[in-house]
């Protein structure tokens, strides 16, 4: 199969892969179209992170507040 390196193949042991027959070797199939989605998921991604880091920080905030009292 080309396109991928020997020490590769390994990984592929027990998967499914479809190939098919291009000039008498077995290929592959690749879909035509490019990989879906874009780089906006980071900022949701992002936007999580924030939300729990500020909700972290304000019950540990309380939770010192609570101890002092």
């Amino acid at each position: 199969m080309k396109g991928i390196p020997t020490d590769r193949f390994a990984d592929l042991y027990g998967k499914s892969v479809l190939l098919r027959v291009e000039e008498g070797y077995h290929v592959p199939v690749l879909p035509d179209e490019p990989l879906r989605g874009d780089a906006t998921g980071y900022y949701g991604i992002v936007a999580g992170l924030g939300v729990n880091l500020l909700s972290s920080a304000a019950y540990l905030r309380q939770r010192a507040r609570a101890t002092v009292l």
